[in-house]
C-alpha cells in the first residue's frame, strides 16, 4: 500500500496595535501621557508533502517507510509610531525574515517471530534548518539608525539519526511486556555574525511497558522510559516579545530537556462498549529543565536549569449514550492535576516549572443525528495558573473558562460543511507582575502591575471533502 499527503497554508498579516498610557494623580482625572502605535505587516506561508509505503516481505515480515518534507517562511515589517496631538511620527521599527525546512525519512521492519514474540527494528534520519534574521532600527530626524542586537541572525542546521528496536513478548494470557532501546545522534552547525559553532549530541533512550488484562474489561499498565525533548531553534536566536516590548537574547548552547518517566495506570471499559474510565499517576525526574536563565546583570535568555521533579495524576472518561439509549451522543472529559519543583536561577528558591499549569480540565460532547446527516457539539476547557520568572520580574498568570460550539452538515458523500464559534466566552488572560529593583535576587519590589486581556470570539466555517 502507498499513500501521499500534502498541506498548504498562507496567512497574511496586517495589524495595528495602539497603546495609550495614563498617569493617575490620585485626586483628579487620569492624564494621557502618550500614545504608541505598532503597525505589523507580513505573511506566513507553510507547505508540506509526505507519503508512506507498506510492503509484506514473506509471511512474517512487514516493511513500512515514510517521508516528509516541509517548508515554512515568515516575513515581518513592523513600524513603531508615536502620536502627539494629531501628529503621527515613526520612531523606529524592526523586520524579520525567517525560513524553516524539515526533511524526514523513516523505515521499519516488523517481524512476527512466533505467537508470543514480535520484533521491530528501524531507523530515522532528519535534517532541520532555521535561517533567521532580525533587524532593528530607530529614526532620528527622519534618518534611520540601525540598532545592533546580539545574535540576531543565525543559520542553524541539525542532522539527526535515530536507530531503534522494540521487542514485544506475551509470556501469559493477558500479559504483554514490551522493551525498547533507541540511540539518537545529532550534529548541530550554527553560523551567524556574532555566534558560529558546531557540536554533537547523543542519547540512549531505553523503555519498558507492561500491560496486564485483569479481566475482559480491566487493563493495568506500567511504563518506564527515557525521554529526550526536541530543540526549538527559535530559542537559539534573539526574539522579540512584542507583548512586553522586549528583545530576548538567544542561547546557542541550549540542550534538550531529558527525563526519566514513570507511569502506572488502569483502564476500565464499561459493559457493552458504553464507554471507559482510565486513570494514571506519573512521576518525571527532569534534567536540564528549560526556562529563562541570567544572560547579564540586566537581561535573560532561554537556557537550562538543573534537575527538577514533575508529578501528578490524570483521569479520563468517555460515555457512549447510543449503547443504552436512542441518543447517538458521546460525552467525554479529563482532569489533569500536576505539580513540579525546580530551583529558580534568579533567586535560588524552589518553585514550579515555568509556564506549566497547575491543572487542566476538559469536557467535550458530540451528538450525531444520522437521519439528518447532522452533528453538533461543544467543548469546555480550563487551565490552572502558571508562573514566569525573569531577572527582575515575576509573573503570576491565569485564564478564565474557554468554550467552543460547532454544527456539521453532510452535503453529499464525502463532503462535510462545518460551522464553528470559538472562544465563545471571550477568555480573559490575567497577569500580576511584580517588578524588582534592581533584580529578584535583591528582593525589593519596585512596582506591581495588573493586566486583564480579553480576546473576542471567532466564528467561521470549514469545508472538508474526500475523493
Amino acid at each position: 500500500t502507498m499513500s501521499f499527503n500534502g498541506f498548504f497554508q498562507h496567512f497574511p498579516l496586517d495589524n495595528e496595535d495602539t497603546t495609550i498610557s495614563f498617569l493617575d494623580p490620585g485626586d483628579a482625572a487620569l492624564v494621557n501621557t502618550g500614545t504608541v502605535i505598532d503597525r505589523i505587516k507580513g505573511e506566513d506561508t507553510t507547505w508540506e508533502v509526505g507519503g508512506d509505503y507498506a510492503q509484506s516481505v514473506g509471511e512474517s515480515v512487514k516493511f513500512t517507510g515514510l517521508f516528509v518534507y516541509s517548508n515554512g517562511s515568515a516575513d515581518r515589517d513592523n513600524g513603531f509610531f508615536r502620536k502627539t496631538s494629531n501628529d503621527l511620527s515613526q520612531v523606529g521599527g524592526d523586520t524579520k525574515n525567517q525560513e524553516t525546512t524539515e526533511k524526514i525519512l523513516r523505515g521499519t521492519f516488523d517481524w512476527n517471530l512466533s505467537r508470543s514474540h514480535d520484533l521491530e527494528i528501524g531507523a530515522e534520519g532528519a535534517t532541520n534548518i532555521l535561517d533567521k534574521n532580525l533587524d532593528f532600527f530607530s529614526l532620528l530626524g527622519g534618518v534611520r539608525i540601525d540598532t545592533p542586537v546580539l545574535n540576531s541572525d543565525q543559520r542553524i542546521k541539525e542532522d539527526r539519526v535515530e536507530i531503534f528496536s522494540t521487542h514485544s513478548w506475551k509470556p501469559l494470557g493477558g500479559l504483554e511486556i514490551e522493551s525498547g532501546l533507541a540511540a539518537e545522534y545529532s550534529w548541530l552547525d550554527q553560523v551567524g555574525s556574532d555566534v558560529s559553532s558546531n557540536r554533537s549530541l547523543k542519547f540512549l533512550k531505553p523503555s519498558l511497558d507492561i500491560w496486564y488484562n485483569a479481566d475482559d474489561n480491566t487493563q493495568i499498565w506500567f511504563s518506564f522510559r527515557r525521554d529526550v525533548g526536541q530543540l526549538d531553534f527559535d530559542d537559539f536566536v534573539a526574539t522579540v516579545n512584542r507583548e512586553d516590548n522586549e528583545v530576548l537574547a538567544g542561547n546557542p548552547d541550549l540542550v534538550p530537556e531529558k527525563s526519566w518517566d514513570f507511569e502506572v495506570g488502569i483502564e476500565r471499559r464499561l459493559i457493552g462498549g458504553a464507554g471507559l474510565v482510565n486513570g494514571r499517576i506519573f512521576f518525571r525526574r527532569v534534567n536540564d529543565v528549560k526556562d529563562l536563565v541570567p544572560f547579564s546583570l540586566t537581561s535573560s535568555q532561554p537556557g537550562n536549569l538543573g534537575s527538577g521533579n514533575h508529578y501528578g495524576f490524570e483521569v479520563e472518561s468517555s460515555i457512549r449514550f447510543g449503547r443504552f439509549t436512542s441518543v447517538d451522543a458521546v460525552l467525554s472529559g479529563s482532569i489533569l492535576m500536576q505539580k513540579s519543583e525546580v530551583s529558580d536561577p534568579f533567586t535560588g528558591v524552589k518553585r514550579r516549572f515555568g509556564n506549566q499549569p497547575e491543572y487542566e480540565y476538559k469536557l467535550e460532547a458530540r451528538h450525531d443525528v444520522k437521519t439528518q446527516g447532522l452533528s453538533y457539539g461543544f467543548d469546555f476547557s480550563k487551565e490552572g495558573p502558571t508562573l514566569e520568572s525573569d531577572f527582575n520580574e515575576f509573573d503570576s498568570k491565569s485564564t478564565t473558562l474557554d468554550a467552543r460550539i460547532f454544527l456539521e452538515k453532510g452535503i453529499n458523500d464525502g463532503t462535510v460543511l462545518r460551522f464553528f464559534w470559538a472562544n465563545l466566552l471571550e477568555v480573559k488572560a490575567l497577569r500580576t507582575r511584580r517588578i524588582f529593583d534592581p533584580s529578584q535576587a535583591v528582593g525589593t519590589i519596585k512596582e506591581i502591575q495588573f493586566r486583564e486581556q480579553k480576546r473576542g470570539y471567532i466564528y467561521g466555517f470549514r469545508v472538508r471533502t474526500t475523493f
